[in-house]
């Protein structure tokens, strides 16, 4: 159905089909890519699981595998063992002196629109994974939420304006305007309050910019859950025998973004839901700087063991130390089992993309750079703070 949006176009059907209820807040993949294969003869001596640093090298340890690309690495670049899915362009934003490869989301005003920027890789398999990014959050960074309401046949928005206040049914829950299906039927609310809450919504409510009453029937959220990181072994989510770990960030309500973290067990299981939500990217302070980023991964010894580990370190641009965001010890992501169907899987962490599918979408082109990227294996970097 054609609607009315913040960039002053027309929607035609098609582009408001899948359209859906909260369902679509459930992750979407970005193609399958090629999953990188290696024998059981590539894989790393088996790590110490307990969530310590086994494998700490002391103070003068170096990354096995960097890419530097604000120093003019590109990811045509050959680093043995390593292999990215492709290119991207190097540039530098408006303000900024530092460059990076860019992983460009392109601009979908339509409230139910989303995108995708992603870049997958490949890398030497290990049990015990450390891996750091250095990633700049786009200088225009705004992680919006889209709230969509029904209303009541024959209901009238004569001389609404985007960005109007309305006020939910509990006159308390409020969002702005965003967009206006054609025929009046629907509206879409920006960074509302509740957004999942049918008792907020449905009912009487008022745009209380204009000083109008009107009935509310129904209300869905939009997806707004966006990827920033996954690593797996042979196979991503579902589709494989090992384990997959997946980082995605949730909107905040202010247009900034909470970091969550949710992982499959294997044998072509999906995720599960996602955990320990941690504030991230905080707008507008955050926007334009950079962000060094450290992960751990830990395979379970076994699959009747949950003792995997993962980890997730974040140090904002002017910070002294990184600080510990996500810290799971019990993670059920041991390597596949050996049988006859799979028994020439990578049995360790060899795959992974950045970012990923923008469930929310962006009203503006996007774009985030990537500085630097680290590949550590089984060596704890020695800046990390001690567990």
């Amino acid at each position: 159905m054609p609607i009315r949006s913040l960039a002053a176009f027309v929607l035609t059907p098609w582009l408001l089909a899948g359209c859906g209820d909260d369902g679509a807040l459930s992750s979407r993949d970005a193609g399958t890519g090629a999953d990188a294969a290696a024998s059981d003869a590539a894989v790393s001596d088996a790590a110490a699981t307990d969530g310590g640093p086994a494998n700490d090298a002391g103070p003068e340890a170096r990354a096995a595998i960097v890419y530097d690309f604000a120093a003019g690495d590109t990811m045509a670049d050959v680093r043995e063992g390593f292999d990215w899915a492709g290119d991207r362009t190097v540039s530098t934003a408006d303000g900024s002196t530092e460059a990076g490869a860019e992983l460009a989301h392109r601009a979908t005003p339509a409230p139910n629109g989303d995108s995708s920027s992603e870049v997958r890789y490949s890398f030497p398999p290990t049990l015990e994974l450390y891996q750091r990014i250095r990633l700049q959050v786009p200088p225009n960074f705004e992680h919006r939420t889209s709230l969509r309401l029904a209303l009541a046949p024959g209901t009238s928005v004569a001389g609404w304006e985007l960005g109007d206040v309305i006020v939910g049914a509990n006159g308390v829950a409020q969002g702005t305007l965003l967009a206006i299906a054609s025929d009046e039927s629907r509206i879409w609310l920006a960074n509302a309050d509740d957004p999942r809450i049918d008792r907020s919504w449905i009912g009487t409510a008022t745009n209380e910019t204009r000083g109008e009453t009107f009935e509310i029937t129904d209300r869905a959220s939009e997806g707004s859950n966006n990827k920033l990181w996954a690593i797996w072994m042979d196979g991503y989510s579902a589709r494989g025998w090992g384990p997959t770990v997946v980082w995605e960030f949730w909107p905040d309500g202010e247009g900034g973004s909470n970091l969550a973290v949710h992982w499959s067990r294997g044998e072509h299981n999906g995720a599960g839901g996602h955990q320990m939500h941690a504030p991230f990217f905080v707008v507008p302070e955050d926007r334009g700087s950079f962000f060094e980023i450290t992960t751990r991964l830990v395979a379970a010894t076994d699959r009747t063991s949950a003792d995997g580990v993962i980890q997730l370190w974040v140090r904002k641009e002017g910070e002294a130390e990184p600080t510990l965001l996500h810290d799971v010890r019990d993670a059920n992501i041991a390597p596949p089992v050996e049988e006859p169907e799979n028994d020439t899987l990578p049995r360790s962490w060899a795959n992974g993309y950045l970012l990923g599918w923008a469930n929310s979408g962006y009203t503006e082109r996007t774009v985030f750079r990537l500085s630097r990227y680290e590949y550590w294996g089984a060596v704890r970097p020695p800046d990390l703070p001690a567990d």
